[in-house]
């Protein structure tokens, strides 16, 4: 512990390889992030110590361990580098254990997502694959109106009507019909709907 002669105020109590020693044994012992409060409580030494003289170690040690991002259509996923899981835990085996055993977790959990996303996509292909036969089913039927449409008007016509084999007309138009179908009295017209 020697004092700083070059600047003003109260001297270190701890050298920089004193603390950084400190902190090495406090992340061995304590494997997951680092906090300020934790490091007081743990080493006694203040708060204020480690945030001005170990900030950037301490941010190091609780950065995540990634090495570069896997570009996908919707968002980046980081890759953990595994040089730095084995240079930043070389002499912490607890820390190098559960560092992997979080990367398991995430590869599990990706494992999960994609099999769900695999079923998604089954199930969206099934219900196409529905869809288009309903649509063909609509198709057949709206083809087979449009013909009944068709033989229905050509049976007016009396040499279509032979020519197709149709024996009557299928719309009758007469004149008690056509007066009905013009009059705007539909009480009488459609008594039926109307009786009490």
């Amino acid at each position: 512990m020697e004092p700083n002669k070059n600047k003003k105020g109260r001297p270190n109590r701890y050298t920089e390889a004193e603390l950084k020693s400190i902190l090495e044994k406090y992340v061995k012992d304590n494997p997951g992030k680092v906090t300020y409060l934790q490091l007081e409580k743990a080493t006694k030494i203040k708060r204020h110590v480690w945030s001005r003289r170990m900030a950037h170690v301490i941010n190091r040690l609780n950065q995540p361990i990634i090495s570069q991002s896997l570009v996908t259509t919707n968002h980046s996923l980081p890759l953990p580098n595994i040089d730095e899981y084995i240079t930043r835990f070389e002499n912490n085996k607890k820390g190098l254990r559960d560092a992997l055993f979080n990367l398991n977790e995430v590869i599990q959990s990706l494992y999960e997502q994609n099999l769900k996303l695999n079923k998604k996509v089954k199930d969206t292909e099934d219900l196409e694959e529905i869809i288009k036969q309903k649509e063909k089913e609509i198709n057949e039927q709206q083809a087979i109106i449009k013909h009944y449409e068709s033989l229905v008007i050509a049976s007016t016509n009396p040499s279509v009507r032979r020519e197709k084999g149709i024996r009557d007309n299928v719309i009758s138009i007469n004149e008690q019909n056509k007066q009905e179908s013009l009059s705007l009295d539909l009480k009488s017209s459609f008594a039926t709907l109307f009786d009490d």
